[in-house]
């Protein structure tokens, strides 16, 4: 019988294995570029959604203090056995979204100058509250000025990557088939992750269940300004170019006015 986990449990053993984590290298080296067309310098960064630690890990060897945050303390554990290994230090937190508060002291909570949201994590919210409501978590977390960059994928994504959808691989040690379903009305896909890991001579199968909303980008943009944000770049991800009808993914750029 095939176990069944909650998502990012039992697959964050596997995750960077499978080659997630490139995509997060991928990000850090947007984010640099997007760092310095803004001109902006930060010295403290909270990754939301942090998954195993890389873009934290490559953070703080760049010499930033990083703050890595997320729901998994399976995805943690992996992050904290990375980050021992580059010996960099990272301050882990395990906290749900959008409920988050990292105190600085008991009555004030920690400011960073920049906030990270990476690999479509904030689609994993599948409430448009709740998606709100982590807007707001990350602008009381910020300094005015601060700056929040996160990518999302789009409904294009969802229905034709994701959607009706049957992928497999193999990879030394592990092999996968994702099996997706796209729900139109509702904007949503559901994956189903199962995975084979070679444990000596046999192979131990497990499953574990995602789903990813998509929301139209004007959600999106009133979202993060009721947040008090102003939006300083919208792009189709890796560029600095719109998104258009064909994007399967987006990267924000916004920052947090200047308190008056």
């Amino acid at each position: 019988m095939t176990k069944r986990y909650r998502a990012f449990t039992r697959l964050a053993q596997v995750y960077d294995l499978k080659g997630h984590d490139r995509f997060s290298i991928r990000m850090v080296e947007y984010t640099f570029r997007l760092l310095k067309k803004f001109h902006f310098r930060p010295e403290r960064i909270l990754d939301l959604c942090c998954g195993t630690g890389t873009a934290a890990v490559l953070f703080a060897e760049q010499g930033y203090e990083v703050t890595g945050l997320d729901a998994s303390r399976e995805m943690l554990a992996v992050a904290k056995e990375k980050a021992a290994e580059k010996k960099v230090k990272i301050n882990l937190v395990r906290a749900r979204l959008p409920e988050f508060n990292i105190r600085e002291s008991r009555n004030r909570l920690r400011q960073f100058d920049l906030v990270t949201s990476y690999f479509d994590s904030l689609n994993y919210i599948l409430k448009e509250e709740e998606l709100l409501d982590t807007f707001r978590g990350v602008a009381e977390h910020l300094r005015p000025g601060g700056l929040f960059i996160f990518d999302m994928n789009t409904a294009r994504a969802l229905q034709f990557l994701w959607g009706d959808k049957i992928y497999a691989g193999i990879r030394p040690g592990i092999a996968w088939i994702w099996e997706s379903l796209y729900f139109n009305q509702v904007r949503q896909a559901d994956l189903r992750a199962t995975c084979f890991v070679k444990k000596g001579k046999l192979w131990e199968m497990f499953e574990e269940i995602h789903t990813e909303k998509a929301y139209v980008n004007s959600v999106i943009k009133s979202g993060l300004r009721s947040a008090g944000f102003e939006i300083l770049g919208f792009y189709d991800c890796f560029k600095f170019e719109k998104p258009d009808r064909k994007s399967n993914r987006i990267a924000v750029v916004a920052r947090k006015r200047e308190k008056p």
